[in-house]
């Protein structure tokens, strides 16, 4: 009539259950957690979002909401292309296989928003996922880096018209940057020609280099140093340069900031003035 109970099967846990109290905290404790974390998302200066293939926002943070100036609720379920002109749909979709191909691509993209006048430049990041083999979704994020880029524009302008020649290289002579004023002090067609060369090349003596680099490693600057350069002709050219050394945090010079200003006239013209004087006092 009685049967014995079942042996305990080795091995076998046995975790005690929730009460209905302890349960109720930790749903409590998930929630909280998640709208910390909805609360931090939601504070971050970039655009956090989810998309579908097609473009439509599936999940997305409130800052993305503030740059199109459309409400939350506005915004989730519905396609991007409602609120951005340009790119427009079929540009986003040639540049899509890029995408898939690589699995992400980083970059700034130029927008405008659907009414604005003004394009705004954003500090992109894009990821595809799959799911099962197949593209389900792009991850992202954005960052309205215009003023940056305003910037960025003036200080080209700027540097393209200053009347002096204007370098940056390394320590070691490589060129990183020549403004369009030192391109033609030298003689050459182009920056990229320009580039082409070691700044070394550049000097009519390679020692004043040599002297130049080891006091802006010294001291970090020099100012109204006389200087001669030897153009893409071969003809000399007396400048008056001045320089400063950027380092990086252990105190190294890792670029070298210069300015050229050609003297060579100007010099010509003092040479005859002291002929001329020189000739008077012996008359």
């Amino acid at each position: 009539m009685f049967t014995d109970p079942p042996p305990e099967q080795p091995n076998q846990t046995h975790m005690p259950s929730a009460s209905p109290a302890e349960f109720k905290k930790l749903v409590e404790l998930i929630a909280r957690s998640q709208q910390g974390y909805r609360a931090l998302i939601d504070s971050l200066d970039q655009a956090l979002f989810t998309l579908s293939p097609g473009g439509q926002v599936l999940v997305a943070n409130l800052r993305l909401a503030e740059i199109l100036k459309v409400s939350f609720p506005s915004l989730i379920g519905h396609n991007l292309s409602e609120f951005i002109e340009s790119p427009t749909s079929d540009e986003v979709s040639l540049a899509l296989p890029v995408l898939l191909q690589k699995g992400s691509w980083s970059g700034t993209l130029t927008i405008r928003l659907r009414g604005a006048k003004d394009v705004r430049h954003f500090s992109c990041w894009f990821q595809a996922a799959s799911e099962n083999g197949q593209f389900a979704s792009i991850t992202g994020w954005a960052r309205d880096v215009s003023r940056e880029h305003e910037a960025e524009v003036r200080f080209a302008e700027l540097f393209e018209s200053m009347g002096e020649g204007i370098l940056f290289a390394t320590p070691e002579g490589k060129l990183l940057e020549a403004n369009a004023a030192l391109v033609r002090m030298l003689g050459y067609e182009s920056k990229e020609e320009l580039q082409a060369h070691n700044v070394k090349e550049f000097y009519a003596d390679p020692l004043d280099r040599a002297a130049l680099i080891r006091e802006l490693e010294e001291k970090g600057s020099i100012q109204n140093r006389e200087i001669a350069l030897r153009r893409k002709d071969g003809k000399v050219l007396r400048c008056v340069t001045s320089g400063f050394a950027i380092r990086d945090g252990s105190g190294r010079a890792v670029r070298l900031q210069g300015t050229f200003v050609d003297i060579t006239e100007r010099a010509e013209i003092e040479r005859r003035l002291h002929e001329e004087q020189e000739l008077r006092r012996r008359l």
